[in-house]
């Protein structure tokens, strides 16, 4: 994995190669071409009082993988929408914000 850090917030870091997810046993190692799918839900009220319908709650990150990763397929974390829009391309591209 490439050292360049693109953006680095509390519990993950975005490099030019993939995703690191800081948990408290170890950091998950995620490459771009293992992401199936991605998903976030900004933060309005509609977004609340729909919460109910939604995969997961409005704030945070859902990366779907292809392979799993530490018996996970799915992984979760609460990012900013101010941060959203700083991330790298490669996952803008196939991020869906609803």
């Amino acid at each position: 994995m490439e050292d360049n850090i693109i953006l680095e917030l509390k519990k993950v870091i975005f490099t030019g190669n993939g995703i690191i997810v800081k948990t408290r046993k170890n950091n998950i190692h995620i490459l771009y071409e293992n992401i199936k799918h991605t998903s976030y839900h900004k933060k309005n009220f509609i977004n609340y009082l729909l919460i109910y319908g939604l995969d997961i709650a409005p704030g945070w990150m859902m990366i779907k993988l292809k392979e799993k990763i530490s018996r996970r397929d799915t992984i979760i974390f609460k990012i900013g929408y101010k941060d959203l829009m700083k991330l790298p391309k490669k996952i803008l591209d196939i991020l869906s914000i609803d």
